[in-house]
This record gives C-alpha cells, sequence and structure tokens, in this order.
C-alpha cells in the first residue's frame, strides 16, 4: 500500500447497479430445440460431456463422436 494513500482515499458507494455481462455464448444451449444437434469443432469427447454437464439448466443433450465427410466430430443433440 503507498504510504501517502490515506484509508479514506477510496471511495465506497451503494446501490450501484451490476451490469448485465455483455459476454456472447461459443456454443448455442440457450436457443437449441428439442430434436436439433450442433457439432463442436475442436473439442475433445470427454470436454464436450463436461461442457453439455454445465449447460444442464437449459434441457438435456447427448454427445456422440460421429463420422461426417469422412471426419470423426463431436456432435451435441438436445434431447429434452
Amino acid at each position: 500500500m503507498n504510504k501517502s494513500m490515506s484509508k479514506t482515499a477510496i471511495q465506497i458507494d451503494d446501490n450501484i447497479p451490476l451490469p448485465e455481462r455483455k459476454r456472447q455464448e461459443k456454443w448455442p444451449f440457450s436457443t437449441i430445440k428439442t430434436g436439433q444437434s450442433f457439432v463442436m469443432p475442436g473439442v475433445l469427447l470427454n470436454s464436450a460431456i463436461s461442457i453439455c454437464t454445465r449447460h444442464r439448466d437449459f434441457g438435456k443433450f447427448a454427445v456422440r463422436r460421429v463420422e461426417e465427410n469422412g471426419e470423426y466430430v463431436i456432435r451435441v443433440w438436445r434431447i429434452e
């Protein structure tokens, strides 16, 4: 702590609202409907499962490693 700074140098405010987060969603968990799916490029299967678990408030999801166009990808389906 700077010796020239006194304890009263910092103003404490009341009733200042916390602004909303403006972070854009990386994955469409909040907008995907039951029966729809999306690919998670560059994500390992275990990581995809963990990500889906953190978003279970939006619904129930299934994760599979599937072959598409000769390549394996991680695909997520909303099942409920």
